[in-house]
């Protein structure tokens, strides 16, 4: 999670507006808008269960759209980024952010300035009950 606070914080210094981080229950995400208008979003699983990734990567189904097995593999198993900690750059005023486009103005305006915790208690998401998890 300091890996993802950090690349927030670097984003928020330069003028983003980011969106999250928000858990999934499997990862926790944020999303931002690209300076060429395309939202990104940065993830993470640290803190989160361990998923199994043969119950959520199908490589068939993944070669219908161009996928490799190689290319596959390495989406599975990414490099290793190393960060130096994060979590303290509070989100941008509105004067001058880089909105993150795709997310609608009125769901931005009511959730995009909100603190980090209490963004984080607003897009709170439980998995699953029956939701499968390595042991």
């Amino acid at each position: 999670m300091a890996e993802l606070l950090e690349m927030r914080d670097r984003l928020r210094s330069n003028g983003y507006a980011v969106f999250g981080p928000v858990s999934h229950g499997m990862n926790y995400s944020m999303y931002f808008s690209g300076p060429e208008g395309l939202q990104m979003e940065y993830s993470t699983t640290e803190g989160c269960p361990k998923v199994e990734p043969k119950g959520w990567v199908d490589a068939e189904a993944a070669g219908t759209i161009g996928i490799s097995r190689e290319d596959l593999a390495r989406f599975v198993n990414p490099p290793a980024f190393t960060g130096k900690g994060g979590g303290e750059v509070p989100q941008p005023s509105g004067d001058g952010t880089i909105n993150p486009s795709p997310i609608p103005e009125p769901m931005f305006s009511q959730l995009g300035y909100l603190s980090d915790a209490d963004l984080a208690e607003a897009m709170r998401f439980a998995a699953p009950e029956n939701a499968e998890h390595a042991h």
